[in-house]
């Protein structure tokens, strides 16, 4: 369920409709959470304008329509002085459809899917090239399953668990395993 503390009830309850349904009327969001359809319409604009709702869009099932293509996840150890220029050519990349920064050693992880073995041999050799002495190594991984996917969505069933937990009891599964060890 979204909770979001910085948003009224309302707002919050709009969110959780449209979460498993965007095509909803207006008129059916409304009916749902107790407002009227302009009232609906103008919340939604401004989640928008602030960012909240960064869009509507279709989620296809690729085991439906396997000939979509293959889905990789890529790992790029960059040099710090250029990490900024090989954020803006991944994002650029047709077959690249998502990137995120994330800890580490100056990483970068790119998510994308490509038809044709040869076609993404080209993409990682052309990031080679177009970067010289930018990046500094490529691992890339084939997705094999998928497990869950939300989307875009930031419902974990994990984090269900852990939520009313102070921050120190909560711990990572390593922490856990680690004193079970020392408990011996």
């Amino acid at each position: 369920m979204i909770d979001i503390s910085e948003l009224d009830e309302k707002d919050n309850k709009i969110l959780n409709v449209i979460e498993n349904d965007a095509r909803l009327t207006y008129s059916e969001i409304g009916e749902r959470v107790g407002l009227s359809r302009v009232a609906v319409k103008a919340r939604m604009d401004a989640l928008e304008t602030k960012g909240v709702i960064c869009g509507y869009k279709t989620v296809i099932n690729q085991k439906a329509v396997p000939e979509m293509g293959t889905r990789f996840v890529m790992m790029l150890g960059v040099y710090p002085d250029n990490y900024e220029s090989v954020l803006e050519i991944l994002s650029r990349e047709r077959m690249i459809k998502e990137v995120h920064v994330i800890s580490g050693n100056d990483l970068i992880m790119a998510e994308g899917v490509y038809l044709y073995n040869a076609s993404f041999n080209q993409l990682i050799n052309r990031l080679y090239r177009q970067n010289g002495k930018v990046i500094k190594s490529i691992s890339t991984y084939i997705i094999m399953s998928t497990v869950k996917d939300e989307a875009a969505g930031i419902r974990y069933e994990h984090m269900k668990a852990e939520e009313g937990k102070e921050p120190e009891e909560r711990k990572a599964p390593e922490a856990e395993k680690e004193s079970a060890d020392t408990n011996k």
